[in-house]
This record gives structure tokens, sequence and C-alpha cells, in this order.
């Protein structure tokens, strides 16, 4: 039977880790989704310091962080979970990079908080002019971003600034853009990839693990980019259905709570794109339908990358068609996980748990199926737009933000949820998974890690 083992946490630099756990009094991580600009993830943790052990130097410190440089470390939070077949490693819900930290003490009672975010989100460029060039996919776009000397990125380095900085953009989906770097003046790395790439895809990227290799004196940075498709496919063949249920059961899992609703805001009835690349021209896509029931409602984006005409336009048309009808539908779900593994502790839902947990599965397809009040029950397949973990001992919390899969996923063969034409998706199986440079970080071993 599958069980919940707890929580570990760690700081990460280029010296090693160091487990922290014993000191934590509570801790919350938000991921945030967002298409057309990038997502972000945070976390806060709280310590108790009455020992003094984290106080510095500088404040009258003795204790065994007293001399510790904060923000050149990361904070890497793993939960155990036991289940067969033992799962290769506690799974990662962040790996951030430390930006603050804040004391409280009376001189009886003393607590540190740890604020750690994204690399992404703290990864800083030069301001550079940028001149057009070929054509090519969202992924190779941003990748030359990264490159770009001219840009000069600056990242986070863990104190190991005598490592190679590298960045691994890995597509989440079949790459469908036609995009092009274009002309643009005075522009951030960041500003630039958000206006030029992002806008124009429209696409989503998920920064991910930060991580040292020892063996290759490397540190990497993982940035999931999903392209218009809106699929997160590459984990698929590894990742269980993530079901949710009234009725629990091994591998469904069970709930506290479901809010329902709609979202207005994201309505759009009239959305233009204009193209910075040469002999592209403005394309704009309109859903009349939309229009006339809700009025104008207008999405606008220029100076992006978009190659050809019939790129804009399929761009444009991503909006209008996506959003362009309200839906009542699942919003938000909290569970815990002690509410699941009491109502149900076998194997597939060990299983299930571990890679909800896991920071890869956010912008991933799951299934609700609830009753409201005075009605029937319905089952949607919805895409987890954000997830919130809030822990304290004996306690962890899981809310997740929702979004009809009907407008923000595609047609996926083999699935359960996204398009069943016979079969389902694989399930975890350990003897098929194996950590290997044939399997993940673009032909890197693993070995030698260091997550962070």
């Amino acid at each position: 039977m599958a069980s919940f083992e707890g929580w570990h946490i760690y700081l990460v630099d280029g010296t090693g880790k160091t487990e922290i756990t014993d000191y934590v009094l509570g801790f919350s991580t938000k991921d945030v989704v967002n298409i057309g600009s990038p997502s972000t993830v945070d976390a806060f943790v709280t310590l108790n310091n009455n020992d003094g052990r984290f106080t510095p130097a500088d404040g009258g410190g003795t204790g065994q962080f007293k001399n510790t440089d904060w923000l050149s470390k990361s904070l890497l939070i793993q939960a155990e979970i036991d289940y067969t077949p033992a799962p290769l490693a506690d799974t990662t819900l962040v790996s951030l990079v430390i930006a603050d930290v804040q004391f409280r003490d009376d001189g009886v009672n003393s607590q540190m908080t740890i604020q750690a975010q994204d690399w992404l989100s703290l990864t800083s460029s030069a301001i550079t002019d940028v001149t057009e060039d070929f054509v090519t996919s969202l992924s190779t776009c941003i990748d030359l971003v990264f490159r770009n000397t001219d840009f000069d990125v600056v990242f986070p380095q863990l104190d190991r600034p005598d490592y190679e900085a590298l960045v691994f953009t890995f597509p989440g989906s079949e790459q469908t853009s036609s995009l092009r770097t274009v002309d643009a003046t005075a522009v951030t790395a960041l500003d630039y990839i958000n206006q030029a790439f992002l806008r124009a895809a429209p696409g989503i990227i998920l920064p991910q693990a930060i991580a040292i290799n020892d063996v290759f004196k490397s540190v990497y940075y993982i940035l999931w980019i999903i392209d218009r498709t809106l699929n997160n496919t590459s984990f698929f063949p590894f990742v269980p259905d993530i079901t949710f249920s009234e009725t629990a059961s091994d591998g469904v899992m069970a709930f506290k709570e479901v809010k329902p609703g709609f979202k207005f805001s994201d309505i759009t009835s009239r959305s233009t794109i204009s193209s910075a690349a040469t002999g592209v021209t403005s394309q704009t896509a309109t859903n009349a339908t939309t229009g006339n029931r809700y009025g104008t409602r207008t999405r606008t984006s220029s100076q992006t990358g978009n190659a050809t005409d019939a790129d804009a336009l399929t761009a444009a048309q991503f909006w209008t068609k996506r959003q362009g009808a309200a839906r009542y539908t699942a919003r938000q779900l909290e569970t815990s996980v002690e509410t699941i593994f009491a109502k149900d502790s076998g194997n597939a839902t060990g299983a299930a748990v571990w890679h909800l947990l896991d920071n890869a599965t956010v912008w991933f397809p799951c299934k609700v199926t609830y009753t409201p009040t005075g009605g029937q029950q319905v089952s949607e397949a919805c895409v987890i737009a954000g997830k919130t973990v809030e822990a304290v001992p004996g306690r962890t919390t899981i809310k997740l933000d929702l979004l009809p899969a009907n407008d923000y996923q595609s047609l996926t063969l083999d699935s359960q949820l996204l398009g069943v034409l016979g079969g389902t998706l694989d399930t975890y199986d350990k003897s098929t998974y194996t950590y290997d440079e044939d399997v993940l970080y673009d032909g890197v071993p693993v070995y030698g890690f260091r997550l962070g």
C-alpha cells in the first residue's frame, strides 16, 4: 500500500546540499501558468530559529548558518511517497533560488522566513538591439536569446561562478509556430522573449529545476516550452491519469471541495497580431458570435516575431477560438495528501500523488467528477493552470487552479481526457523509465546532479 512519508527541504549551493527539514514550521509554494508571458513559481518557508542557528553573525549570531550568503543558495523541496513500484527518487515540488530572508526576533522567540523564486524571474541581461534573422521554432528562438552574447544574460549560479551556465529548453508539445527573430531596439532578453515570441506563438514557458552538475562543471536551468497546441505531452508516457472524484478508488484521488464558475475576464471576440517581421502584415481574427453576445473584447499584440501572414493569423485566431465561449466549469479544486490517502492508499493512488506534487505536472490535464448542490453529477476534463501547496506538520493542502480542457488543450490520440480513439495513457512503470542520457536533458547524463 502507498503512504506519504513526509517532506524533505534542503539548502543547495556549489558545495552540496544541507537538509533543514527539522527546523521547518511550515511552507507554501505557488505555480502560476501564463499563456503569452512567463510563468512563475515561488515559495515561502518559515523556520524555527529559537536556538539562533540562522541568525547572521552581524546580528550577534553564533550558530551553524551565521555566515551564510543566502542569495547564493537555492531551495529544494521534495516529497517522499512510498508505493510499488518504488519511484526512483523523491518527487521534487519546487527547485528555486533564494531571493530574500526575513527575521522575527523578540529576544525569546525567533523565526526566519525564506522567500524563493524560479531562476527565470531572477535572471537579468544587458539592454541591446536585435536584428532580424532566420525562421525557426519557439524553443529554438528562446534558446538563441539565452545564448546571444549581446544580451550577456546573467543567471543565478549558486556560488559557482566558475561553472558554465546552460539553459536546457524542452519542447512540451510539437512546435507548430513559424517564428523569426525580428528587429528590436533597447530590449532585455526576457522582454524580447515575451514580446517577440511568447505573444507570437502564443506559448507557455515553465521554469523548472535549477541543478548543479559537478561532473560537467555546469549549472543547468531547465525550461519547459509549450507551443500553441497547449499540450504538455513530453511526460505523457510516464504520468498516470490525474483524476479526482467523490468516489475515490485506487488511482482516483479524493478531494475536499470543487469551486465551479465562469472566467469572463478571458473572453476575446477580436484579436490583432502585428508582426515586426519584414513583409508580414497585421492580421485580425474576429469571433462574431462572441462579439454579438458579449460585446467587443479586444486583445492586441505588436512587434511580434510571426514569420508569415498565415502564422500571424493563426496566432490571432488562437485567442478568438479558445477564449470565445463563457463556460461554467470547475475553476479550483482543493484537497490534501491526508484526504487522498484516507480514502484510498493503493499503489496507483501513490503514483498519482507522486506526480501531482511533481514540479513537471503543471499545465497538465486532469479529470474532475463532482455533484453540484441539487444537480446531477458531472465529469469534466480540465487543465491544471496553477498549483498551490501549503504544508505544516501533519497536514499538506493542495489547491489547483483549473481551466476547461475544451478550450486549453488539443486533440491527443489515446488519451482518456483529450480524445480517445482506443487505449489509455501509459502508466508510470519504473522498469520502463530510467534516468539516462536518452531520456532527459538533451543528451547530458543526469548523474552528478544536485537539484536546487
